[in-house]
């Protein structure tokens, strides 16, 4: 079994996917005066972009690396210093975790970004276990029953607010 990875069509030959975890809204960020006809990865050529070094689930945008300026670096919080003094026009990541350190590091930027629309990708992390694995329908069905259970108690609410992360999930009613 593997713990959670991103549903793609590649794994899907060798996985079966449990209940979807998290959804990542891979957009382009940038202050909120910023000009530019839209999301589109094509509106933002030839643009310095922020991006984590060695980030995965951004493959979309690594498609085109050739047409923007990129800056790889090591933590998100380089990433929001470029994009305040700046260096960059834009960041490429999953904007939710990224507002939310906004939020908790930059407070004199809560308001002045612009998360753009539509989004380059949308990531969808889930569970897996092998298409071979000799007992996976017992192991899929257990988990989803659990995982729905949880969920529906709003699990991942109490847990991201004890752990001060902000996510985006499915909602179970």
């Amino acid at each position: 079994m593997v713990a959670t990875f991103w549903i793609g069509e590649e794994q899907k030959k060798t996985y079966q996917y449990f209940e979807p975890q998290s959804l990542d809204y891979i957009n382009f960020i940038t202050l909120k005066d910023y000009k530019a006809k839209s999301g589109k990865l094509e509106d933002f050529y030839g643009k310095s972009i922020g991006v984590m070094r060695d980030a995965g689930g951004i493959e979309k945008f690594f498609s085109k690396r050739d047409k923007f300026k990129v800056f790889d670096v090591t933590s998100e919080l380089q990433l929001i210093n470029l994009l305040k003094i700046g260096r960059i026009d834009a960041i490429v990541t999953d904007s939710v975790p990224l507002l939310s350190l906004v939020e908790n590091k930059f407070p004199e930027l809560v308001g002045q970004l612009k998360v753009w629309e539509p989004e380059i990708q949308l990531n969808i992390s889930a569970p897996a276990v092998a298409l071979s694995h000799p007992k996976k329908d017992e192991i899929m069905k257990r988990f989803n029953k659990a995982f729905i259970k949880l969920m529906k108690k709003d699990f991942y609410k109490e847990m991201f607010k004890r752990h001060n992360m902000t996510l985006k999930y499915k909602k179970y009613k």
